[in-house]
């Protein structure tokens, strides 16, 4: 529908967003075929990007939920797997100015639909973010759900805010991308300058997961300003201290945009920079293992997903997020998954 029609879609999504018909979230996916539900203690979910399923035995995801997949690991997820994955989309900018690789782009670089190399926080080269933007990236959105109806779970959106004041950056760059525009005021105008086109985002992605993948799809955003109750919110570094805390996901009333609800994903960055299973990373978030075993928890009682990554740069190099651990790994389960039969 909006892939035709983009130019009424901030009409159309606006009244969406005024109709108040949302449905509360599932705790269970429907589409779950790998394991059976009755012997575990929550849902998981695992975080996956760059090319590293290329040469990955890719039984190790076979108890994740949901798979967090990045667009250049996309033709590497065997097709078994591949109703368990959300692609990964930023609205703010991407981590090149001009896409390479023959991998698919389902999001293009600023570079490449002709905008000038603005960068924030030291290696995010970032859109202007006008209206014109957010019919641009909802398009992108639906050309990747049409291309794989009804095979994918739905979409990932990370940064999730109305506006990243404290990324690194010139201000007079700041007033190139996120200045006053379409009759709107910009960063320095106002704290909420780009609430309005967020909340467009939001439910425009929704529309089209419930367009094209149906009333299963998730829309998944990581940050702390999801506002519709079917859209699943990602705490990314559980008990970090500054944003993810355990008081402000646990606690009714600290955070309301922090709280964790049913259907919604701890993230654990807790594994020490070995990789190795027992070796938990002490940080600013807390001790690995502890997070873990408090996610978990809270997970079992909330009916939430849990994931795990390291928490510091690993010694093997790549990302925070190339971790494979299998939660049902013999000797190596996380805390409160499986369940006895006789429980």
């Amino acid at each position: 529908m909006l892939r035709n029609t983009l130019s009424g879609s901030l009409i159309l999504i606006s009244l969406l967003l005024l109709s108040g018909c949302q449905t509360p979230l599932s705790d269970t996916n429907e589409k779950v075929d790998h394991r059976t539900l009755s012997n575990r203690g929550f849902s998981t979910h695992i975080v996956t990007k760059g090319d590293y399923l290329r040469d990955l035995d890719q039984e190790v995801l076979k108890n994740y939920d949901t798979i967090i997949l990045g667009q250049q690991n996309l033709p590497y997820l065997e097709e078994q797997y591949l109703d368990h994955a959300v692609l990964y989309f930023n609205m703010w900018g991407k981590c090149r100015y001009m896409d390479i690789g023959d991998w698919p782009k389902w999001q293009l670089a600023p570079g490449n639909v002709g905008q000038e190399d603005l960068v924030m926080n030291g290696g995010v080269h970032c859109y202007r973010f006008d209206d014109a933007h957010v019919e641009m990236f909802l398009g992108w959105i639906e050309a990747f759900l049409s291309d794989y109806r009804g095979r994918v779970k739905g979409v990932y959106l990370d940064d999730f805010s109305w506006g990243r004041s404290w990324w690194s950056g010139e201000d007079s760059v700041r007033d190139a991308i996120w200045g006053p525009m379409d009759g709107r005021p910009g960063w320095g105008e106002s704290s909420i300058w780009n609430e309005e086109r967020v909340r467009v985002i939001e439910a425009g992605a929704l529309a089209l997961v419930r367009e094209y993948i149906g009333p299963q799809g998730e829309v998944i955003v990581n940050g702390s300003f999801r506002t519709l109750p079917e859209v699943r919110r990602f705490a990314e570094n559980a008990g970090q201290y500054n944003s993810e805390a355990w008081d402000r996901l646990e606690v009714e009333g600290v955070d309301p945009y922090r709280y964790m609800m049913p259907g919604d994903m701890l993230h654990v960055n807790g594994v020490g920079a070995s990789g190795v299973w027992g070796d938990w990373s002490q940080t600013n978030a807390g001790y690995g293992w502890n997070n873990l075993v408090r996610a978990g928890n809270l997970a079992i009682e909330r009916s939430l997903s849990v994931g795990l990554a390291y928490g510091e740069t690993p010694d093997c190099g790549g990302t925070l997020y190339q971790l494979y651990f299998d939660p049902a790994e013999p000797g190596q389960e996380w805390p409160g998954y499986l369940i006895d039969e006789g429980d």
